[in-house]
């Protein structure tokens, strides 16, 4: 039973790593293309608003990839000031965002 437990874990990871190779996973292609945007552009900081246009998507596709690359260090989420009082709404989450410099 230990060894078909040990040789489940290793062939999901192993798929895992195939999917990603393949595209499966819309994150992590979404998150792929961001860290190429970033790398393009060479930004130490940029926001939401940045990368809807320039990628031309949806604030709301890309929470899920913003959170995978803060899971992984890539960037991190800057702390807003808190805004009360008439004007637009953020989108959900984070607004703006800090580049690890170890990317670059």
């Amino acid at each position: 039973m230990k060894a078909a437990v040990i040789l489940g874990r290793y062939f999901t990871k192993h798929a895992e790593a195939a999917f990603s190779l393949m595209g499966a996973d819309p994150t992590i292609e979404l998150a792929k293309r961001i860290l190429a945007w970033i790398e393009r552009k060479g930004c130490s900081e940029f926001t939401r608003r940045d990368l809807c246009q320039d990628l031309r998507t949806k604030a709301a596709d890309l929470t899920e990839p913003l959170n995978l690359l803060i899971e992984h260090d890539y960037i991190r989420p800057r702390l807003e000031p808190v805004r009360s009082g008439p004007g637009r709404k953020h989108a959900a989450g984070p607004y703006t965002f800090d580049v690890n410099p170890l990317i670059k």
